[in-house]
């Protein structure tokens, strides 16, 4: 049985959020090790370390790190790092940051520990922010309740290899409220899949923000966004909001 008292986290760090509708706002990113998936544009080192590195937000806007802590960590160990975190903040206070992230590899098959881990953010008045592929439904309607944003990726079969069908529906329906689907686009996304995937978000709430977006091939370039603005228009009467964002933190060079 797994320890719900500790995980594995890569990496702690204060920057700007590059992806989504949130673009540009400021948080602090919770990098949980492991994944369920092996996506093939999947571009961050997900592996179980000894050690995870704790960051700050340099003026350049490049994290430096400030520290490292060992693996397995408590929730102790992370409620710890962020008070640090608002002690080094000029205003001290939570609110000087939009969110508490996240993030992975999956973060939710740790969902016990974030769940543990969530009654300390709240109580220091952060908000929650998750980012998954949304194939755990199970494991967010654990925590659901206390989350305030969740960027959900649709995983299309062209970049696994699998289909999650069945399982991005019924994480759509638990966390309908909360939810705006990402949609990562490159040279083996067929616009079948993608139509089957706005089909799916048609039958939650037609509402729903969809992300269309490109691949970064490098910082300094992004996958063919002719064919992206062609995708868009092939969906854009179907669902009211689309949108094309790059990922920003990639593309000016920050963490």
């Amino acid at each position: 049985m797994k320890d719900k008292k500790s995980a594995y986290i890569s990496e702690i760090f204060d920057s700007i959020q590059g992806e989504g509708i949130f673009n540009g706002v400021r948080q602090i990113f919770i990098r949980f090790s492991g994944c369920n998936l092996n996506c093939s544009y999947c571009d961050t080192d997900h592996k179980k370390k000894n050690v995870c590195s704790v960051y700050k937000l340099a003026h350049s806007g490049r994290p430096s790190r400030i520290s490292t802590v060992k693996n397995p960590m408590t929730v102790n160990d992370i409620v710890s790092i962020l008070k640090e975190y608002l002690s080094r903040n000029p205003h001290k206070r939570s609110d000087a940051y939009h969110s508490i992230v996240f993030t992975g590899g999956e973060p939710l098959l740790r969902s016990d520990f974030i769940k543990e881990l969530l009654l300390q953010i709240r109580q220091m008045g952060f908000k929650a922010y998750l980012e998954t592929n949304g194939t755990k439904p199970k494991e967010l309607k654990k925590i659901v309740s206390k989350i305030d944003y969740i960027a959900m990726d649709i995983k299309l079969p062209s970049a696994t290899n699998r289909f999650f069908w069945s399982e991005h529906k019924e994480f759509l329906e638990i966390g309908r409220k909360k939810i705006f689907v990402k949609l990562i686009i490159d040279s083996k996304t067929k616009l079948n899949e993608i139509r089957k995937a706005v089909m799916l978000v048609v039958s939650i709430n037609k509402k729903m923000p969809f992300i269309l977006q490109p691949a970064t091939i490098n910082s300094k370039k992004i996958f063919d966004i002719e064919k992206v603005i062609s995708f868009r228009k092939e969906i854009s009467d179907i669902l009211k909001d689309i949108r094309i964002i790059p990922q920003m933190h990639k593309i000016i060079g920050i963490k």
